[in-house]
């Protein structure tokens, strides 16, 4: 009889052991993981990330424990039930991690492939290092979600969202200037340090012109120049840059595929040229030595014009609302705005806006609406066709290029020397940074412990120099 009732004190024992271990595992609740940021990382340097999801908990002062896969993440920090903190190590095979977190009281949470390592070690890489010198910027006509910015001394970077997102698409940088062809907007003209390029994919691939003047001679300081009336018509303006270089204007009226010197400019450093707003038989240029220069018969001769007061011609165009305005800016550091109405340039009329030194860009929306893009001080806008003028864009990053379309003025960009674009939606009230994948910046020296330890601010894949 003893040996009964032992056994059934020991059977309530057991019995009420298990009841209680099974409602201690009914009140655990699992937590929820939805999300890792950033999720992805390269694996040469510790990456601070934030998750997030539901039910996190501590235990005086414990916080969860998180790993990827089977590694541990290190200095977990308990933000609240919502939020955790974490580093994720260095040194981690690349690859596609599951995220799990579990909490001091065993509940335990995960999410599949939340997280990706990418190869770091041993190998050059942008990380997060955006923006840098964003020299001009073009939209794709008739679509502006597809847009184009120039860095100095990188190259150039293509977006397909708007400006959300960029993608480096040529590192050999040659001159500043490049060129989307008004016929087919998808062809692309670059003008790079050994030739003129074109690109028939939105600058994916590219195929060489020429690299040599039609008589054989080098030139310098090319730029290529696409007629708005006519889809075969193109002009090649030279400078002869710094040395010997062939110096004038070339012509083709086959898309390229041959090229005739005119002899009007022959030995004449051709800086830049623009084409009337409507009539097709009339162009003006200007060059490096500061004149002017009108054509009235499509380009085939030119005539000199009455000299601007200005040393270096760097843009000149025409207002395309005002028949026969003329504007000139002078090239880069030289300085320098004027504008002719006259149709003969007989007179030059001063424009100061403030500080009118190394203007980067001249735009119209009306008769008298003019935007300008200025390095030192941003943009300017001028309601009354230049008399009087108003501080325009994210002063004070400066801005070397304006760019927007006509259907929808409340959109524009800016390029900058800082953060690289910057954009708004709001006709200019207010501006955000655009520069995700923008790696544009260049760096002036790197420093480490017996080894590398920065990453190159150059895009990925691109030459160093």
């Amino acid at each position: 009889m003893f040996r009964n009732r032992t056994f059934k004190v020991l059977s309530i024992l057991v019995l009420l052991v298990v009841l209680t271990t099974s409602q201690a595992a009914a009140d655990v609740i699992p937590p929820t993981v939805t999300a890792i940021d950033p999720s992805s990382a390269f694996n040469d340097l510790d990456a601070p990330v934030t998750i997030t999801g539901t039910g996190f908990t501590t235990d005086a002062g414990t916080p969860p424990t998180v790993s990827l896969g089977d590694t541990a993440l290190t200095n977990v920090v308990w933000v609240d039930s919502n939020t955790l903190t974490a580093t994720v190590p260095w040194g981690m095979n690349p690859g596609v991690y599951s995220l799990t977190v579990v909490n001091p009281d065993g509940g335990t949470g995960s999410m599949a492939g939340a997280f990706t390592v990418n190869p770091g070690i041993g190998q050059w890489n942008s990380g997060n290092l955006f923006g840098g010198s964003a020299s001009q910027i073009l939209l794709k006509p008739g679509d502006p979600n597809t847009v184009y910015v120039m860095a100095s001394g990188v190259g150039l970077f293509r977006s397909r969202d708007a400006g959300e997102n960029w993608k480096f698409i040529s590192n050999d940088w040659g001159n500043v200037d490049f060129v989307v062809d008004p016929h087919r907007p998808s062809r692309l003209y670059f003008e790079r340090y050994n030739g003129l390029y074109r690109s028939d994919d939105e600058g994916d691939t590219w195929t060489m012109v020429f690299d040599k003047w039609p008589d054989g001679r080098l030139y310098g300081a090319g730029q290529v120049h696409v007629s708005p009336h006519n889809a075969q018509l193109l002009f090649f303006s030279s400078t002869g840059g710094h040395g010997s270089g062939a110096r004038g204007l070339i012509m083709s009226t086959d898309s390229g595929a041959n090229w005739n010197i005119i002899s009007d400019m022959e030995g004449i450093p051709v800086r830049t040229l623009a084409f009337h707003p409507s009539d097709s038989q009339k162009m003006v240029l200007g060059t490096s030595d500061g004149r002017v220069f009108q054509s009235t018969d499509g380009g085939a001769h030119w005539n000199p014009g009455n000299k601007p007061p200005i040393d270096d011609i760097g843009i000149i165009t025409y207002n395309p609302f005002v028949d026969g305005e003329v504007w000139v800016a002078g090239y880069f550091l030289l300085g320098g705005l004027v504008k002719s109405g006259d149709g003969a340039f007989t007179n030059w009329i001063n424009i100061i806006p403030y500080n009118s030194m190394s203007v980067g860009s001249i735009d119209f929306t009306s008769a008298t609406s003019v935007y300008l893009a200025n390095e030192w001080e941003g943009g300017y806008h001028s309601n009354d066709d230049g008399l009087s003028w108003a501080s325009f864009g994210p002063s004070p990053t400066g801005g070397f290029d304006i760019a927007f379309t006509q259907d929808n003025l409340n959109v524009m960009y800016i390029g900058d020397d800082r953060y690289g674009i910057q954009k708004t939606t709001d006709g200019g009230q207010t501006w955000e940074v655009k520069n995700q994948g923008f790696t544009a910046m260049v760096s002036n020296s790197m420093a480490g412990r017996g080894y590398f330890a920065a990453a190159m601010a150059t895009p990925v894949g691109s030459s160093s120099r």
